[in-house]
């Protein structure tokens, strides 16, 4: 640059010598002006990028995980914790413990670099009345999104533990390693859950999971990429497992890495459950199982008004065993080369108005057994490996499925 600058002042008097006029000295000298800008921009931006060569990485961003857990804690009951609208670091979990009628409302992001020890969600309700989450994203951090990993399959975004009144609205839910929504554990039962308008994806596992919960509502949304199954009903053996009523209802459900889109299995108690008015556009189709263990019976399913856009990668679309009172009407699901319908002791079976509208071993038996809240025993033989592929249990040396949850 100092250089150019002498430069300039010798070429102006070499020129000004040959050339007097007013005219053609301004012009000489705009040139010069010209040119120097140029090369003090050219110099600028060198310097700018050695300066970032030679700059130290910026420090990782802070966990912030007290900090909320702090302003949840400090948030009276019937407020409102109010996050900006920005990302917070929170690789361990906010616990909502005890509370009644508080909200978590957005728009905000809660984001996780890690998926932990795999037992860590990243909210945990335990045993509080009328908790909401609105406008809210949760991300899990887990980096293998549609891929079920087993080791670490228990970090949700939402665990609800214990809790009667649970809504999550208008939010958005990716990239945890287990599922968007887990209702329920033994003793700690949920009641009253609903999820509404819910953009579930890359899951390591489920969509929606109920295991132990009274009245659980999934309306709308959009739910794909999932490691496992996008909707399960799956209440496991033993004390305070169980589902009486549930509803998946209006949501588009794309593609899932597991045997079947919606899944009624499990040793324990599952009656009430409906799946209505879904669009399925996964590749493997809108493949619909009922798994009962002998010898409980399920009661009240219904699969009513259900589009599939693609075959099943199954011969049939709905199979049920072990059922009293099941509806099957009104559903657009191109199978695999089988039927609609495969039925195993069905009674009370309402079917009718679908499309294809076949159906197999749907007559109901000469004797009904009478429902029973036994939770023990091993799944007919008509459905062990079904009953196994779908993760509730594995085969024993006598080839039965017994449970493994």
């Amino acid at each position: 640059m100092a250089n150019y600058k002498r430069a300039m002042v010798k070429q102006r008097k070499a020129y000004f010598k040959k050339h007097k006029t007013t005219k053609a000295r301004n012009a000489l000298l705009k040139r010069q002006r010209g040119k120097l800008k140029v090369l003090q921009r050219r110099a600028a931006a060198a310097c700018q990028s050695a300066d970032q060569r030679h700059s130290p990485p910026p420090p990782p961003p802070m966990d912030e995980t007290a900090a909320l857990q702090a302003l949840v804690d400090s948030t009276r009951d019937g407020g409102t914790v109010a996050l900006k609208s920005r990302v917070y670091l929170v690789n361990g979990t906010l616990k909502i413990v005890g509370r009644s009628n508080l909200t978590i409302a957005g728009p905000a992001e809660i984001r996780s670099s890690t998926v932990g020890n795999g037992h860590r969600p990243n909210f945990r309700l335990t045993n509080g009345t009328r908790i909401a989450f609105r406008s809210l994203t949760i991300d899990g951090g887990y980096t293998r999104p549609g891929v079920h990993d087993t080791a670490i399959q228990w970090s949700h975004g939402i665990e609800i533990l214990g809790t009667a009144g649970v809504t999550i609205t208008d939010s958005r839910i990716r990239n945890v390693a287990g599922d968007c929504v887990y209702a329920g554990l033994r003793s700690q039962r949920a009641t009253r859950v609903l999820v509404a308008n819910l953009a579930c994806e890359g899951t390591g596992r489920n969509g929606v999971s109920a295991v132990a919960v009274n009245g659980i509502r999934v309306e709308g949304g959009s739910y794909r990429r999932f490691g496992h199954i996008p909707f399960d009903v799956e209440p496991n053996p033993g004390a305070g497992f169980g589902v009486d009523g549930a509803l998946f209802t209006g949501a588009t459900v794309g593609k899932y890495s597991g045997p079947v889109a919606f899944a009624i299995v499990g040793d324990g108690q599952a009656d009430n459950i409906t799946f209505s008015n879904l669009l399925v556009t996964a590749p493997r189709g809108a493949v619909a199982r009922v798994v009962t263990v002998s010898p409980r019976r399920r009661s009240g399913i219904t699969y009513t008004n259900i589009v599939g856009t693609n075959p099943t990668d199954k011969p049939d679309a709905i199979r049920v065993q072990r059922t009293d009172g099941l509806t099957v009407t009104d559903n657009t699901i191109p199978n695999g080369g089988g039927v609609m319908l495969a039925c195993n002791d069905v009674t009370a079976l309402s079917f009718g108005g679908n499309t294809p509208n076949t159906s197999s071993a749907c007559a109901p038996p000469a004797t009904a057994t009478a429902s029973t809240s036994s939770s023990t025993g091993t799944a007919s033989a008509a459905f062990p490996s079904l009953y196994c592929s779908l993760g509730a249990g594995k085969l024993d040396q006598s080839g039965a499925c017994r449970s493994t949850e």
